[in-house]
């Protein structure tokens, strides 16, 4: 809850790079820097050693925010998911979920898990157009990443 997986992982991954350097003020020669200190540490580090990633404030509040959005918009699809719900009130599940995949695969570049996400929701409702908007949004997010790969990345 501390923000630390994802502040390593804009630092680390290089498909994080351009939220990095575009939402988080990170500079690249920074990110290449500090990918360099972390590769060494793995490569021939001993176990206990650490190194502290240097971000600044911006990228480490991009990080914090990644957490605890994340926390609360998983924690509302296990929500929904999980309870009891009958006639219209499961419409919860499909709000949540489609919710939870594009706000998180509009930023995060997988967009064959949301697809997946989607598609087991899909499977899961029974009324056409809580069908029909799990599809939309599986297509929306597909073309999104595509539009992310070909500008950005």
């Amino acid at each position: 809850m501390s923000g630390d997986f994802f502040e390593y992982t804009l630092v680390r991954d290089d498909r994080f790079e351009p939220i990095a350097v575009l939402i988080g003020g990170a500079e690249e020669d920074q990110l290449v820097q500090e990918r360099g200190v972390i590769t060494q540490l793995t490569s021939t580090g001993a176990a206990g050693d650490a190194v502290e990633i240097e971000t600044g404030a911006r990228t480490r509040s991009v990080a914090l925010t990644f957490t605890w959005v994340g926390l609360i918009m998983e924690g509302a699809v296990a929500a929904a998911f999980l309870a009891p719900l009958r006639g219209r009130w499961q419409l919860l599940r499909a709000v949540a979920l489609i919710g939870f995949c594009v706000t998180t695969y509009a930023v995060l570049p997988i967009a064959g898990f949301a697809v997946l996400l989607l598609t087991m929701g899909l499977a899961h409702a029974h009324r056409p157009g809580v069908r029909r908007a799990h599809a939309i949004a599986a297509a929306a997010i597909l073309v999104w990443n595509a539009i992310l790969a070909g500008l950005i990345l």
